[in-house]
């Protein structure tokens, strides 16, 4: 399970970020938590917003939801 970081937290999306392969600790809706591991930026993505792989998503909530609201920081 991976995401993806806004540019303001990832740094320069033309390299690799020193994020990378940081892990991330997301709380759901629900309240269940997932770790992720930062594998990329998200040029169009905010700051605090994370874009997730489709297997990380699913832990969390439904496809149909779009944006999930989520807590995270990293471990």
């Amino acid at each position: 399970m991976i995401a993806a970081l806004g540019p303001g937290v990832y740094g320069d999306m033309d390299s690799e970020s020193k994020l990378c392969g940081k892990k991330i600790k997301i709380e759901g809706p629900k309240g269940n938590t997932i770790t992720v591991k930062v594998a990329d930026g998200c040029p169009e993505c905010s700051d605090e917003h994370l874009d997730l792989s489709p297997a990380a998503f699913a832990k969390l909530g439904d496809f149909d939801t779009g944006i999930l609201k989520v807590k995270w920081r990293f471990e």
